[in-house]
């Protein structure tokens, strides 16, 4: 299994209490650990910049490459969202994302595309999926308020 974490526990900032506002009136996690699943290394790399430029929340993960090496690392628990490409080899995202749910796992997922479909991007959403990003197209901001978004609605979800 293919592991990355953005920065080694000593170095890791904004731990503890608090946290951020979102853009949709949450407060976001000062932490925030994500399992990103892309089988193209350059895009794992693209996605880890973009998540060591935000501000805020800070963010630890794990990278993997392959849909069974995903379930296995959120057997081991511990995460709060998801980050998964659409297109991974022998099976799609969406695919992943009914095994996950199929697996008991309720965390948010967030679906990556280098390829804008519409007829993905709905049939993604109608499914439960959080958010769809384009890849290539989104900026770190984006990022941070599809994150926030995801875990603003997660936490909703948990209050009613």
């Amino acid at each position: 299994m293919h592991s990355l974490w953005a920065m080694p526990s000593s170095e890791r900032r904004g731990q503890g209490g608090g946290g951020k506002m979102s853009e949709h009136g949450g407060i976001i996690p000062n932490q925030l650990r994500l399992l990103l699943l892309d089988d193209d290394p350059q895009d794992l790399y693209i996605l880890e910049r973009h998540l060591t430029r935000l501000e805020e929340p800070r963010c630890e993960w794990e990278a993997v490459q392959i849909g069974d090496d995903a379930l296995e690392a959120l057997a081991r628990g511990g995460f709060d969202l998801m980050l998964t490409d659409y297109l991974l080899g022998t099976e799609t995202g969406l695919n992943l994302f009914h095994r996950v749910r199929e697996a008991g796992h309720r965390l948010p997922v967030i679906l990556m595309t280098g390829h804008g479909d519409e007829r993905v991007a709905v049939e993604a959403m109608k499914a439960g999926i959080a958010d769809y990003l384009i890849k290539g197209r989104f900026t770190e901001h984006e990022l941070f308020r599809s994150i926030s978004g995801a875990m603003d609605r997660e936490r909703m979800r948990h209050t009613i």
